[in-house]
């Protein structure tokens, strides 16, 4: 395990550590050795620092964001845009039966995380070039193909709406993809002042956790596709569906943290990685057949595909209501 005493000691590790976790050793410790323990603090810091890293490239490759607006930008037909988060997800999600039964053979784990950094750099370069040189089904085709190797690389009804939003954007306002920055902060926002919410909530029951913010992204499609039917007016404002889209990155952070939540509790050791392993790879088949939906574009207006999504995000809180507490 990294240890980074050398750069600070113990005690200034120690004291940050306790700052910003404000929780029990019993608990952190309680699947790893007193050893490795004692370089928690400053494995904790450390591993922040790469999330920031890796969470900033995830930023500039967000298929729910970025991506959307390129391939609006480029002219690429909503068909190949709805695929963008089924692909995104289901490429880290699928390979995860394979990919745990070969990490947990791994005694030093970190050099997988660093193979699959430098890949992403890669995939992320080669997005770049093809906005630059392509458009139309050729960028859309190449985009893709990018993507999935990014998420090949890395590693919900909320997170399909999302790109949706901006082309609904795109289609009601002048100002479309100029605000792309406003989605952009949207997302940043919702992160940052949901997760210290969505993270004690799930502590305390993530099931709860995953039917509210469920039901929050459906009631949030539902609510812009009403307003964009019946004030023609407000549909035409660019700020509408920043507003919009912050809420939803609010209920997809409360998905994710839910269920990620909800696995780690249901089991601990080998058995939590095979626990979620099996989970994404599930889900990430379920994603792909859930792009299929967002290809309904092209027979369908853009609404119809949100309240469409919005459906099946109630039907997920519905489902999520049926399960036991395991927290």
């Amino acid at each position: 395990m990294f240890d980074i005493k050398n750069m600070f000691s113990n005690e200034k590790m120690d004291r940050v550590y306790q700052q910003l976790v404000n929780e029990e050793d019993a608990r952190v410790c309680t699947d790893i050795s007193s050893e490795a323990c004692k370089v928690v603090p400053g494995n904790f810091l450390a591993q922040v620092a790469t999330q920031f890293m890796t969470k900033l490239g995830d930023a500039i490759a967000n298929p729910k964001t970025v991506l959307a607006w390129l391939m609006t930008a480029l002219s690429v037909p909503p068909a190949f845009t709805s695929f963008l988060v089924p692909i995104r997800e289901s490429g880290s999600l699928i390979p995860q039966l394979i990919i745990a039964a070969w990490v947990r053979r791994q005694s030093v784990r970190k050099w997988t995380f660093v193979l699959g950094s430098i890949l992403q750099g890669v995939a992320v370069a080669a997005m770049a070039l093809v906005a630059v040189t392509l458009d139309g089904n050729a960028a859309g085709a190449a985009l893709l193909a990018a993507l999935a190797i990014f998420s090949l690389s890395r590693g919900l009804c909320s997170a399909l709406s999302a790109p949706f939003f901006i082309l609904l954007a795109h289609q009601n306002t002048q100002g479309a993809l100029v605000s792309l920055g406003l989605f952009v902060i949207a997302d940043g926002v919702a992160g940052l002042v949901s997760a210290p919410f969505w993270g004690r909530f799930a502590d305390s029951s993530s099931r709860q956790v995953m039917i509210i913010a469920g039901a929050g992204s459906a009631v949030t499609g539902l609510i812009l596709v009403a307003l964009v039917a019946t004030a023609p007016a407000l549909a035409g404002k660019p700020w509408l569906y920043p507003i919009f889209f912050f809420f939803l990155s609010i209920s997809h952070a409360g998905v994710r943290m839910g269920r990620k939540t909800y696995i780690v509790d249901l089991a601990g050791g080998n058995k939590r990685t095979d626990y979620v392993a099996v989970s994404n790879t599930v889900i990430g088949f379920v994603l792909l057949a859930a792009g299929a939906i967002g290809a309904l574009s092209a027979f369908i207006s853009i609404s119809g595909v949100i309240v469409v999504l919005a459906a099946i995000g109630i039907a997920g809180a519905w489902m999520s209501s049926h399960l036991s507490e395991v927290t």
